[in-house]
Protein backbone atom coordinates (compact mmCIF):
# COMPACT_ATOMS: atom_id res chain seq x y z
CA UNK A 1 0.00 0.00 0.00
CA UNK A 2 2.76 2.44 0.99
CA UNK A 3 4.79 1.52 -2.13
CA UNK A 4 1.76 2.11 -4.35
CA UNK A 5 1.21 5.53 -2.80
CA UNK A 6 4.87 6.43 -3.46
CA UNK A 7 4.59 5.30 -7.11
CA UNK A 8 1.34 7.21 -7.56
CA UNK A 9 2.86 10.29 -5.98
CA UNK A 10 5.95 10.02 -8.18
CA UNK A 11 3.73 9.62 -11.25
CA UNK A 12 1.76 12.69 -10.26
CA UNK A 13 4.96 14.65 -9.71
CA UNK A 14 6.29 13.66 -13.16
CA UNK A 15 2.97 14.51 -14.80
CA UNK A 16 2.97 17.83 -13.00
CA UNK A 17 6.55 18.50 -14.18
CA UNK A 18 5.60 17.71 -17.79
CA UNK A 19 2.58 19.97 -17.59
CA UNK A 20 4.71 22.73 -16.08
CA UNK A 21 7.31 22.32 -18.86
CA UNK A 22 4.52 22.41 -21.47
CA UNK A 23 3.13 25.54 -19.86
CA UNK A 24 6.51 27.28 -19.91
CA UNK A 25 7.13 26.20 -23.51
CA UNK A 26 3.72 27.54 -24.48
CA UNK A 27 4.47 30.79 -22.66
CA UNK A 28 7.78 31.11 -24.52
CA UNK A 29 6.00 30.51 -27.82
CA UNK A 30 3.39 33.08 -26.94
CA UNK A 31 6.13 35.55 -26.01
CA UNK A 32 7.90 34.91 -29.33
CA UNK A 33 4.63 35.34 -31.21
CA UNK A 34 3.91 38.58 -29.33
CA UNK A 35 7.38 39.88 -30.20
CA UNK A 36 6.83 38.99 -33.84
CA UNK A 37 3.44 40.70 -33.86
CA UNK A 38 5.02 43.80 -32.33
CA UNK A 39 7.77 43.68 -34.96
CA UNK A 40 5.14 43.50 -37.69
CA UNK A 41 3.29 46.42 -36.11
CA UNK A 42 6.50 48.46 -36.17
CA UNK A 43 7.06 47.53 -39.81
CA UNK A 44 3.48 48.50 -40.62
CA UNK A 45 3.97 51.85 -38.91
CA UNK A 46 7.12 52.37 -40.98
CA UNK A 47 5.23 51.49 -44.16
CA UNK A 48 2.50 53.96 -43.25
CA UNK A 49 5.09 56.61 -42.49
CA UNK A 50 6.85 55.86 -45.78
CA UNK A 51 3.52 56.06 -47.60
CA UNK A 52 2.78 59.42 -45.98
CA UNK A 53 6.24 60.69 -46.96
CA UNK A 54 5.73 59.53 -50.54
CA UNK A 55 2.29 61.15 -50.64
CA UNK A 56 3.82 64.39 -49.34
CA UNK A 57 6.48 64.12 -52.04
CA UNK A 58 3.80 63.57 -54.68
CA UNK A 59 1.86 66.58 -53.38
CA UNK A 60 5.03 68.67 -53.47
CA UNK A 61 5.76 67.50 -56.99
CA UNK A 62 2.20 68.31 -57.97
CA UNK A 63 2.57 71.78 -56.47
CA UNK A 64 5.86 72.22 -58.32
CA UNK A 65 4.29 71.01 -61.54
CA UNK A 66 1.37 73.41 -61.13
CA UNK A 67 3.81 76.25 -60.57
CA UNK A 68 5.75 75.18 -63.65
CA UNK A 69 2.57 75.00 -65.70
CA UNK A 70 1.57 78.49 -64.61
CA UNK A 71 4.93 79.86 -65.78
CA UNK A 72 4.94 78.08 -69.12
CA UNK A 73 3.47 79.55 -72.22
CA UNK A 74 0.47 78.00 -73.92
CA UNK A 75 2.60 76.07 -76.44
CA UNK A 76 4.67 74.55 -73.59
CA UNK A 77 1.62 73.50 -71.62
CA UNK A 78 1.39 70.05 -73.22
CA UNK A 79 5.08 69.38 -72.59
CA UNK A 80 4.72 70.35 -68.93
CA UNK A 81 1.69 68.06 -68.61
CA UNK A 82 3.67 65.12 -70.01
CA UNK A 83 6.58 65.79 -67.67
CA UNK A 84 4.22 65.88 -64.72
CA UNK A 85 2.52 62.64 -65.75
CA UNK A 86 5.89 60.92 -66.20
CA UNK A 87 7.10 62.11 -62.80
CA UNK A 88 3.85 61.03 -61.20
CA UNK A 89 4.00 57.62 -62.88
CA UNK A 90 7.64 57.13 -61.81
CA UNK A 91 6.82 57.97 -58.18
CA UNK A 92 3.77 55.73 -58.29
CA UNK A 93 5.86 52.81 -59.60
CA UNK A 94 8.51 53.47 -56.95
CA UNK A 95 5.89 53.43 -54.19
CA UNK A 96 4.24 50.30 -55.56
CA UNK A 97 7.58 48.44 -55.78
CA UNK A 98 8.46 49.39 -52.20
CA UNK A 99 5.02 48.38 -50.99
CA UNK A 100 5.31 45.00 -52.75
CA UNK A 101 8.76 44.35 -51.25
CA UNK A 102 7.50 45.08 -47.75
CA UNK A 103 4.35 43.02 -48.28
CA UNK A 104 6.38 40.03 -49.52
CA UNK A 105 8.84 40.29 -46.63
CA UNK A 106 5.98 40.44 -44.11
CA UNK A 107 4.14 37.57 -45.85
CA UNK A 108 7.23 35.34 -45.72
CA UNK A 109 7.84 36.21 -42.06
CA UNK A 110 4.21 35.44 -41.24
CA UNK A 111 4.44 32.06 -42.98
CA UNK A 112 7.67 31.29 -41.13
CA UNK A 113 6.07 32.08 -37.77
CA UNK A 114 2.95 30.13 -38.70
CA UNK A 115 5.06 27.07 -39.56
CA UNK A 116 7.08 27.45 -36.35
CA UNK A 117 3.98 27.71 -34.18
CA UNK A 118 2.34 24.81 -36.04
CA UNK A 119 5.40 22.63 -35.43
CA UNK A 120 5.48 23.50 -31.72
CA UNK A 121 1.74 22.91 -31.29
CA UNK A 122 2.06 19.57 -33.07
CA UNK A 123 5.00 18.61 -30.84
CA UNK A 124 3.08 19.57 -27.72
CA UNK A 125 0.04 17.67 -28.90
CA UNK A 126 2.11 14.56 -29.60
CA UNK A 127 3.78 14.77 -26.19
CA UNK A 128 0.42 14.77 -24.46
Amino acid sequence: EEGRKVLTTQGLIRANQRLTEDLFRTLRLEEAANLEVESLRVQLAKVKESKADMEDGLRQEAANAISLIERKSARDLETAKEEFEEALEAKSKEYKAEKEKIYERNRLEFLRMKDLLGTEVKALTEER
